[in-house]
């Protein structure tokens, strides 16, 4: 399991067993880290952190070793991997208003925004499949990522796929 606390004075990432057992820090900075999401081969953990200023989506081995910057947008944070581990969705203001993009999981390229926020408050959704209440015809492939305007707004499940 992967976990964020402040039980150090300041919100770090850690692991442990499934029991609770073998507790270990990840990171190790005076920066806010939270959010980790296991990557689907278990080798890499992603996470928001705001260790370099502005809150990034980063990628650490699980061991803590190996710390990258992923993401270059104004505020990310929210990150969840691709059932083949290639790409991460993550939610961002980079152009002003909280959207969903997706990125390759290395941080190369150019990140592809999923939803687009109007002004009627609506977000309109690129390439990501929205889920109904009956999953059947959902590969076993696909992630779900659940998008939410705001605290007090109803939100959408959508299905990423590989």
């Amino acid at each position: 399991m992967a976990f964020h606390s402040d039980r150090d004075g300041c919100c770090q990432i850690f692991v442990m067993n499934a029991d609770g057992s073998d507790v270990t820090l990840v990171t190790n900075n005076t920066a806010l880290n939270f959010g980790p999401v296991w990557s689907p081969d278990g080798r890499r953990i992603a996470l928001s952190s705001n260790v370099l200023g502005d809150f990034q989506i980063f990628s650490i081995n699980a061991d803590g070793t190996g710390m990258t910057q992923i993401s270059n947008a104004a505020q990310a944070f929210n990150p969840w991997w691709s059932p083949d581990g290639r790409r991460i969705a993550f939610t961002s203001n980079r152009d002003g208003n909280y959207d969903v993009f997706v990125m390759n999981a290395d941080g190369t390229g150019v990140p592809a925004k999923l939803t687009t926020y109007e002004a009627t408050g609506v977000r309109r959704v690129h390439c990501l499949r929205p889920v109904t209440r009956r999953v059947t015809g959902i590969s076993s492939s696909s992630s779900f990522i659940h998008h939410q305007r705001s605290l007090h707004a109803r939100g959408s499940t959508f299905a990423l796929d590989q």
